[in-house]
């Protein structure tokens, strides 16, 4: 599948501007992985890992899947990609090193970019931002092995409020040109702390993107990983909407 280079600002200005805002259901599967369904049934699978001690026991995955994003190396969030992208057929999206060394053997061909690109799958438009955190894959020596930049990932359909999940990342004032650029109105922001934002900065994040609903993620699957949702909610106040998920529980998002 090759990727549709499209003009990510001046498309989703419009999309966010013009069209009445539909839903997406979205089925978190614990830790920062996501599925993701638009309107017209394009799904994709965001960061997912199929041993996190937090994936839904007994969940099964939907017999179609049009791609896999995949923010960054490290285990817990790429560890599933190439054995999903196989049995989906489905292309890995993400940095142009990683979904090089992640695609299969066998095909298919991954969709890699950068920070600043933008890709269509079907009927999701996928830009890639910037993030701020580290990236590796383990090498056959055991030792990390370079995997490209961290990324996130803003998803925008026809009709329906814009998404961005942030991947890893700490506290950057590169939210502000998320905001700018695209005017996400859900964000899915890491909040356990240690490796990545805790609740407080969090809510920071959450002001400088200027969105009111905030999707808690990467908590509580390690002891390090200590944010909590309702550190969240007490850090935002009533000016954002905390919205928890449960695990293997599809929730319409709009």
């Amino acid at each position: 599948m090759k990727p549709t280079i499209v003009a990510p600002l001046d498309a989703m200005l419009v999309m966010s501007a013009t069209a009445p805002a539909y839903a997406w259901n979205v089925t978190w599967l614990g830790h920062a992985g996501f599925l993701i369904e638009a309107k017209d049934g394009t799904r994709v699978l965001v960061d997912p890992w199929l041993k996190a001690p937090t994936y839904p026991k007994g969940y099964n995955l939907p017999d179609k899947i049009d791609a896999i994003l995949v923010s960054h190396g490290h285990f817990d969030h790429a560890g599933s990609a190439t054995e999903l992208s196989q049995k989906y057929k489905a292309p890995i999206v993400g940095c142009f090193e990683l979904t090089s060394q992640l695609q299969p053997k066998s095909g298919p061909e991954g969709i890699g970019g950068n920070a600043g690109g933008t890709v269509t799958v079907k009927g999701i438009q996928i830009s890639m931002v910037g993030a701020l955190h580290s990236s590796s894959l383990q090498g056959a020596d055991g030792k990390p092995m370079y995997a490209g930049a961290p990324l996130g990932f803003v998803l925008a359909a026809k009709g329906e409020p814009t998404l961005y999940h942030a991947g890893d990342t700490g506290l950057t004032h590169d939210f502000m040109g998320v905001r700018d650029a695209f005017h996400p109105q859900i964000a899915f922001l890491p909040i356990g702390g240690h490796f990545t934002l805790d609740p407080r900065e969090a809510a920071i994040a959450a002001a400088w993107l200027g969105v009111r609903r905030v999707v808690p993620m990467h908590f509580g699957t390690f002891p390090a990983l200590s944010g909590t949702p309702a550190q969240l909610r007490a850090a935002t106040g009533s000016g954002v909407k905390v919205l928890d998920m449960v695990p293997g529980k599809m929730q319409v998002l709009r």
